[in-house]
Parts: structure tokens; sequence; C-alpha cells
């Protein structure tokens, strides 16, 4: 442990696995069970910030947690009684976050200054997950039949275990009218399987879970209908239904 810091209900623990290091410019306001970020950080490969409070919120900065290669990546991590507020395109994390909050924590999670959380639920004990975000094109579009096309501007990583529900949000950097041709209703969830891209049962959520609001081509969340087994997966992205003249 490089730091610790603790106020009357809660915790902020800093981790280092040698040969790593973790370097930070970070104001962090600890009180009341509450943890105020303000400032960059930088998680390095294989390092690890694990946040116990019960509320983080998001002032200002990015915290850059380093993706490494494969699965040595750093990560910031939230107890099972943690929730965020306030993460935007201005201040998040880029890179991979992990949960163990299985019911209401939305991952504070962007890249390349875009913002785009993801949430999960279970049932499981076992379930921890952890989701980076990339504002990229995936390195392999080929999908199932069922899939006319994945979006070729970003994708979520999925690293963990449990059987869990995943939901998915999106924005307006998402470009949804060029991906579902300005039908909502074409909108479903793939999941990258290390061959092709999966078609995962989905609906479009009437309330959004990052805005609470009503879903159109701008903002709004999708989620799976039934729970998937994430170490199936390596990634997660929006995709458009193949058209099957139904």
């Amino acid at each position: 442990m490089v730091a610790s810091s603790s106020g009357s209900s809660g915790s902020l623990f800093l981790f280092r696995s040698a040969p790593t290091f973790l370097v930070f410019f970070l104001v962090v306001f600890l009180s009341h069970a509450q943890l105020t970020l303000k400032g960059d950080l930088y998680i390095s490969p294989k390092g690890q910030i694990h946040v116990t409070v019960s509320k983080t919120v998001f002032m200002s900065g990015i915290t850059i947690a380093d993706r490494g290669s494969g699965n040595q990546y750093g990560f910031m991590s939230f107890g099972e009684n943690s929730i965020t507020e306030r993460a935007d395109h201005n201040t998040h994390i880029d890179g991979f976050v992990r949960s163990y909050n299985r019911k209401d924590f939305v991952y504070p999670i962007g890249h390349s200054n875009i913002f785009q959380p993801v949430h999960f639920k279970s049932e499981a004990t076992d379930a921890i997950l952890d989701f980076a975000y990339s504002h990229v094109s995936h390195h392999d579009l080929k999908t199932e039949n069922t899939i006319e096309k994945v979006s070729d501007e970003f994708y979520w990583s999925i690293k963990g275990t449990g059987s869990s529900k995943i939901y998915l949000s999106w924005n307006t950097f998402s470009n949804l009218d060029k991906l579902t041709d300005n039908k909502l209703e074409n909108l479903v969830i793939a999941a990258y399987d290390g061959v092709e891209w999966k078609n995962i049962p989905a609906e479009i959520d009437e309330v959004s879970f990052q805005h609470g609001s009503a879903p159109n081509l701008l903002s709004g969340s999708i989620s799976s209908r039934e729970s998937i087994d994430p170490g199936n997966f390596t990634a997660i992205t929006l995709a458009r239904k193949a058209d099957t003249g139904d």
C-alpha cells in the first residue's frame, strides 16, 4: 500500500504491485462516507485503487487506468455499497473499472473525452465485472448472420465472472442514426466471443439508467433480456440487427 486515507465511515486505498508504480495528481476530499475527486490520476499496469466509501463524486480531471496488455491492466475498483455521481465527458475513468456492487453501480468510464457508461445487475454472489470503454473500432467486425453490422466507432472491453444482466448506453457521439439507419428499433446488443460478434437478445429501456429519460437516437440505454456469462466474451457493443424480412 502506497497511501491510505479514511473518514468516519469509509476508506480509499491505493495499492501497488511491484514492479509497477502509481503516480497521481489528485485532490481527495473524504468525509461522511463521500469521496470527491478533483484532478488527474494515473494508475499503472497491475496497479489498483480500491474505494469503499458509499459515494464517489467526480468534480474534475481524468483518471487514466493503464490498459497494459492482456490481464496486466490497472483499474479502479468500488465496493459492494459504492456508487458514483457526476461523471461526464470532462471527468471520468479512462480504462478499466471493477465493481463489487451488483445492483445499482454505473461504471464512470470513457475514452478520448467521451463518456459512455455501462451498468449490470446480478444475483450471482461471484459476479465481479471489469469494463473499459474504447471510442475506436474493434479490430474484428465479423458478425453472425442475425446482425447486419456492429458499431465501427466504439466498444466496451469486458472481463469477469458471474452471470449478469448487462446495460449499455449511447449518446450523441455514438452516431446511432448511422448505425441503425435512423430506426431505433433496429438496435441490438452484440458480444464478441473471440471469433465473431453474437446477437444478445435485448430490449431498449423505457427509462435510461444514465439520465432517467426516455430513449431517442441521441441518448438512451439498452439491456440484455437475460443474464449472460461474461466469461464467454471479451467485448460488447451496439449493433444493427439484420433484416429478416419479417
